[in-house]
């Protein structure tokens, strides 16, 4: 694909920084981006004078005495320029266009800190000061975190990333000035769940900032590994934040699912951020996990700019590009494969036992039923557990969770997850 090809241009051209890179490989380097972009860019020029071909050979002949008017030649090359243009679209709602930016922007973590350290210059107005209060919602994926977030968002004096922000996730001002998305319309996300969404709606996007500022030391090959958060990493995301949000009344509400792996140590350095996990039923939980595994290794395997999507944001929860948590709780004799649905069962165990033993008293756990059945109570239980004044609708239209009543797991398995799940509903947040 062009768009890969010419990634390594801006990868070659940006990654100076690398000590490893001699000057020749670096012009090497430089050679193949230009090339790949002067392909590019030829195609483009082809298109073009294609499109003009016809309204040209319409003037050259006979015909251009007919009644036929000279419009209609160039409605038809410009028909045939889009055509031929139409011809650099991969599968998927990425044309090369947008995946040819987003590997340009996305794939350099070098670029993607230069940006953060001038972001701030194309405010337009002063960044208001760091706030330490911030609310994460986390959990296990498919327990519901999209959906609550998007509810506070919607509720709350909250600042978040959303699609709009792509692929410039660390320069929102910058790219705010360049680029006003309108909104064409919700439509049903990948997953097939009917949550819907827009380029304005928000989403885990915050996880980029961790990669490129940790420079992905804690993924593995085949895990995400729990690490520590240095000082001047959390005065920087304190920093981040404030690029996001457009005052001192707004608070910085993320969605992120890896937060489990840093909980610990932003925790010891931060005693006022708040968070919200939520949970669900294990063997529903389990099912959907495995549901969604099926469903993303096929789209990835039709598509495998959705795989690299999914990398740069962080994003391993499932699909060919899947990175379980290595938490202690992880069972370490257990072979079972995604595929299986134990295996996610083990996941889930795993995940939820650490959990408990590293939340703190302050934050809360929240049932994804409760969410579904009571959600406007479920919100409110939210804002009033830290005071967060919240601008409420009258109703918020529940959906009814969907439980899995048979299982293939073990019933030593099932016991322990059982008994799981009753400390964390015994945990809960009250929702009346």
């Amino acid at each position: 694909m062009m768009a890969r090809k010419t990634a390594a241009l801006a990868d070659s051209m940006l990654a100076v920084g690398r000590g490893e890179m001699s000057e020749r490989r670096l012009w090497a380097g430089m050679g193949q981006t230009l090339l790949h972009l002067g392909t590019f860019a030829a195609v483009v020029l082809l298109a073009i004078v294609a499109g003009m071909l016809p309204a040209w050979g319409w003037g050259w002949t006979e015909g251009a005495t007919h009644e036929l008017p000279n419009g209609w030649a160039w409605g038809l090359g410009f028909s045939l320029c889009l055509w031929l243009l139409s011809l650099l679209r991969n599968q998927g709602p990425y044309s090369e266009w947008a995946q040819l930016l987003h590997h340009l922007v996305l794939d350099q973590p070098y670029l993607g800190r230069a940006l953060l350290a001038h972001d701030h210059r194309f405010r337009r107005q002063p960044c208001p000061a760091p706030e330490a209060r911030f609310l994460v919602v986390s959990g296990l994926a498919r327990a519901g975190t999209t959906v609550l977030t998007q509810q506070l968002e919607r509720s709350g004096p909250f600042a978040s990333l959303s699609y709009a922000n792509m692929p410039f996730l660390l320069a929102p001002n910058l790219w705010a000035r360049l680029y006003r998305p309108r909104s064409g319309g919700k439509t049903e996300r990948s997953h097939g769940d009917n949550i819907t969404h827009d380029w304005r709606s928000v989403e885990a996007l915050e996880e980029y900032f961790f990669k490129v500022m940790l420079r992905d030391s804690y993924i593995a090959a085949d895990s995400l590994r729990i690490h520590p958060l240095p000082e001047d990493i959390h005065d920087q995301y304190l920093a981040y934040q404030t690029l996001v949000r457009k005052d001192a009344h707004q608070l910085y509400l993320a969605k992120n699912n890896n937060l489990i792996l840093r909980y610990a140590s932003l925790r010891k350095q931060n005693p006022v951020f708040r968070a919200v996990f939520l949970f669900r039923e294990p063997l529903s939980h389990a099912a959907s996990l495995l549901t969604q595994h099926q469903r993303f290794c096929e789209a990835q395997r039709e598509n495998p700019f959705t795989q690299t999507y999914m990398d740069w944001l962080g994003h391993h929860e499932f699909g060919l590009n899947h990175k379980p948590f290595a938490l202690p709780t992880a069972s370490p004799s257990h072979q079972a494969h995604p595929a299986q649905l134990d295996y996610w069962l083990d996941v889930w165990i795993s995940y939820y036992t650490y959990l408990l033993e590293v939340i703190d008293q302050k934050d809360l756990l929240v049932d994804y039923e409760d969410l579904a059945l009571n959600p406007l109570a479920t919100i409110k239980a939210i804002g009033d557990h830290w005071g967060i004044p919240l601008k409420l609708p009258k109703e918020i239209e529940p959906y009814p969770p969907i439980r899995r009543r048979t299982s293939s797991a073990s019933e030593e398995q099932m016991q322990r997850a059982e008994a799981l799940f009753k400390r964390l509903q015994a945990r809960k947040a009250m929702v009346t």
